[in-house]
């Protein structure tokens, strides 16, 4: 969502259904700069959301807290 709401600033609003990777590719041909960040928030938003066993998360959710700037 913090990603989300940072494109949406620079006017890429995500639009309600569309998948992570549709959003990472509508920002990727709108922002070329931010294409492979947008590319790999998408793969660990995913791997995260949508995963079917219980793995362990911390090196997920270091990596995307690290691709999206988030600061405790």
């Amino acid at each position: 969502l913090r990603y989300c709401r940072r494109q949406a600033r620079a006017g890429l609003i995500r639009a309600p259904g569309e998948s992570p990777y549709d959003f990472a590719r509508r920002v990727a041909l709108s922002r070329p700069e931010e294409a492979e960040r947008a590319d790999q928030i998408a793969r660990v938003y995913v791997s995260l959301r949508y995963r079917e066993g219980k793995a362990d998360d911390t090196v997920l959710i270091r990596r995307l807290r690290r691709l999206t700037g988030w600061r405790p």
